[in-house]
């Protein structure tokens, strides 16, 4: 990481914000990783490289936020990624106060594990 407090590098845009700026101060240690996702067309709304307290992130405009790791850190949370099951997804979604967005995602995981199960017998 960058040595915290360094002046801001100017990064240029994807495309110009609503307000007309087309580059964007960020943080120097993550501005050519943020330039070259703008420079690949993908707009970024906002990054911070963490300050060495947290995981820097990157804000893109379709709503993704890419996470910065070192690749230990990575291959960490692979090992110890745990997928839920169908009966854990229902077990959630089946929960008194469950939230409505939450519950439609739930069904829409369901739905398309279903589907794609289909698929691969008919393959």
């Amino acid at each position: 990481m960058c040595e915290w407090g360094i002046e801001a590098s100017q990064v240029k845009l994807a495309k110009p914000r609503p307000d007309g700026r087309t580059h964007a101060p960020v943080d120097p240690c993550i501005a050519d990783i943020v330039q070259a996702l703008n420079d690949a067309g993908l707009q970024t709304l906002a990054s911070c490289c963490g300050h060495g307290k947290v995981n820097g992130r990157i804000s893109l405009e379709d709503g993704r936020d890419l996470v910065l790791m070192s690749f230990d850190e990575a291959q960490a949370l692979s090992a110890t990624d745990e997928r839920l099951s169908d009966y854990d997804v229902r077990e959630i979604i089946n929960t008194p106060g469950c939230d409505k967005t939450l519950r439609e995602f739930g069904l829409n995981l369901l739905s398309v594990r279903r589907k794609y199960r289909l698929a691969m017998r008919s393959a």
